[in-house]
């Protein structure tokens, strides 16, 4: 890498979030810092689809900068010995967040795991499952209605009593 290339690799020091914009050290520069450069979104549609993701202090990124090193954006990090890949079948896309979440799509066999090490909320309108569904541990439900084939299995759901007297004979 050349000292007049627009490439250039180095680490980020210092993140501005609200902004979505980090400062780089590029050690091959006598560790010269950036100046604030914007950091690349997959989506930044004005018109509501956004992703946001900054990189860590400490990361190493890829930028592109101009011939004076006074604008340009970080494409994104690279993996390291320090920061290895979180997956390495080339059919899973995967993601590691700091604090335990995963998540992992394996492509070839169709499959999705996401582990949440904290709890999660889902806010819908609706939720419908297909499929076989396990559940593994304690239920709580909450609401004013819970059916079951159509009918009302809930709480306030009633019983057809039996006529006084002894029972019949089986029907």
């Amino acid at each position: 890498m050349s000292e007049n290339s627009p490439f250039k690799r180095g680490i980020v020091r210092e993140l501005k979030p609200e902004k979505a914009q980090a400062r780089v050290e590029f050690e091959d520069e006598d560790g010269v810092s950036s100046y604030w450069l914007s950091v690349n979104s997959a989506l930044a549609s004005g018109t509501g689809s956004r992703v946001y993701a900054m990189p860590e202090i400490g990361s190493q990124v890829h930028c592109l900068i101009d011939w004076r090193g006074e604008d340009g954006c970080i494409l994104g990090a690279s993996y390291s010995d320090k920061d290895p890949p979180p997956a390495t079948d080339p059919n899973h896309i995967a993601m590691m967040l700091g604090g335990g979440l995963e998540l992992t799509y394996d492509k070839a066999a169709g499959g999705f795991v996401l582990k949440v090490p904290a709890n999660m909320k889902i806010e819908s309108g609706a939720i419908n499952l297909k499929g076989p569904v396990t559940i593994e541990g304690p239920v709580t439900i909450t609401g004013d209605i819970l059916t079951h084939n159509g009918k009302n299995v809930g709480s306030d759901h009633s019983h057809v009593s039996a006529p006084d007297g002894p029972p019949g004979p089986p029907v």
